[in-house]
C-alpha cells in the first residue's frame, strides 16, 4: 500500500513538471506570449481570425494528445520503476533470510570451536599426549599468527602456531601421536613435519613438527 501511494505521488509529481515547463514553452513567462498572441489576432481580418482559430484549435488538440501521450508514457515508466522496486525488495529479504541462516550457522560453528580449543596454553595438553605415548617434549614455542582483515573469524577467534621438538624417537610413537592429535578434536592441525635421522642408529629420529590451532580472541 505504501509503494502504491509513493507510485501516484511520484506520478503527480512529474505530471505537474511536465505540465508546468509545457505552459512556461508555450505562453511564456508571465504570460507575454500570450498577450502577444491575442494583440496580434485582434489586428486580424475576421476571416483570418476564423482560419487563426482553427488551427488554435488544431493546435490544441495535438497538443492534447501529446499530454495523453506523455502521461501514458510517464505511467509506464513508473510502473515498471514500481515493479522493479518490488523485485528489488523480494531479492533483499530473500538475501537478508539467506544471511541470516548462514550467520547463525556460523555462529554455531565458532561456539563450538570455542567450547574445544584451549583458551591459555597448549603445553600441558600435549605434554600429558606426548607422556601417554612415550614421549618427551623437547622445546616448545606458541606464537600468534596476525590476522588478516577479511578474516570472518579474527574478531572471535586467533591463529596460532606451535613449534613441537622431539628427540631421539621413534616414528611408530611419533605416528600414533600425531593421529590422536588430529582425533582429540582440539582443531589442532599439523602444518608442517621435519624428520631428520641420527648418527649411529636407524631407527630413533630427530622430529620437529609445526600444528596450527585456534584461541579465543
Amino acid at each position: 500500500m505504501e509503494q502504491w501511494e509513493q507510485f501516484i505521488e511520484k506520478l503527480k509529481s512529474r505530471i505537474s513538471e511536465m505540465v508546468q515547463k509545457l505552459l512556461l514553452e508555450v505562453f511564456g513567462q508571465n504570460n507575454e506570449r500570450l498577450d502577444f498572441l491575442l494583440d496580434s489576432f485582434n489586428k486580424l481580418q475576421p476571416n483570418q481570425q476564423r482560419a487563426a482559430l482553427a488551427g488554435s484549435a488544431m493546435a490544441f488538440l495535438l497538443m492534447i494528445m501529446l499530454g495523453i501521450w506523455i502521461y501514458a508514457s510517464q505511467v509506464g515508466a513508473l510502473r515498471t520503476e514500481l515493479s522493479d522496486s518490488f523485485s528489488s525488495l523480494r531479492q533483499f529479504r530473500s538475501l537478508a533470510n539467506e544471511f541470516g541462516m548462514e550467520n547463525s550457522k556460523f555462529t554455531l560453528l565458532i561456539d563450538s570451536v570455542k567450547s574445544k580449543v584451549d583458551a591459555t596454553s597448549y603445553k600441558p595438553f600435549l605434554d600429558q599426549l606426548a607422556k601417554k605415548n612415550g614421549l618427551s617434549l623437547g622445546q616448545l614455542d606458541e606464537r600468534d599468527v596476525a590476522a588478516t582483515e577479511d578474516s570472518p573469524m579474527g574478531k572471535e577467534l586467533r591463529d596460532v602456531t606451535i613449534d613441537v621438538n622431539f628427540d631421539n624417537v621413534s616414528l611408530p610413537r611419533l605416528l600414533k601421536f600425531l593421529t590422536e592429535i588430529e582425533k582429540s578434536g582440539k582443531y589442532l592441525r599439523i602444518d608442517d613435519l621435519r624428520i631428520r635421522s641420527r648418527y649411529g642408529t636407524k631407527l630413533y629420529f630427530d622430529a620437529k613438527v609445526l600444528f596450527r590451532a585456534y584461541k579465543p580472541a
